[in-house]
């Protein structure tokens, strides 16, 4: 699998594993969001093989004033034909390296409650659960 930074020509594909990780959008709408997407403190890398992309990885970096700097993996999926084969490994990895290269102390993600599956390939990757809690959101436009 050869990993590197997305291009908008990536986006047919990145339809179908957001589709896999249960987020409905279409090109029209990724695109615009691709776009408007700083680059600068996050990364959207992809996995391909064969020029074929099977999986997509979005990280961030953020600042709280509770926490300080760290970054956030936003998103990551591999095609469901490719999984149990290492690519998850690597994608991981791959953001170790991104937040290291950055001077950044901590990594963390969430993951939905339903995924077991997931969560264990997570604690394989070193990553322990820090806390769960819920997360609200509330409509404030219509579009």
């Amino acid at each position: 699998m050869k990993i590197r930074k997305m291009v908008m020509t990536d986006l047919p594909a990145i339809i179908s594993l957001a589709d896999q990780l249960g987020y409905k959008c279409s090109h029209e709408n990724l695109i615009e969001r691709f776009k408007e997407f700083n680059q600068e403190n996050s990364a959207l890398f992809v996995g391909e093989i064969s020029n074929t992309v099977m999986a997509f990885m979005q990280i961030q970096e953020n600042l709280t004033l509770m926490s300080g700097k760290r970054a956030e993996i936003n998103a990551v999926v591999i095609d469901e034909q490719f999984r149990g084969k290492g690519y998850g490994k690597r994608m991981m990895e791959t953001a170790e390296e991104w937040v290291i290269e950055r001077g950044l102390p901590k990594l963390r993600l969430g993951s939905r409650t339903s995924r077991t599956d997931t969560h264990e390939f997570y604690k394989k990757c070193g990553f322990g659960v820090e806390k769960t809690w819920f997360v609200f959101s509330k409509s404030v436009l219509e579009k």
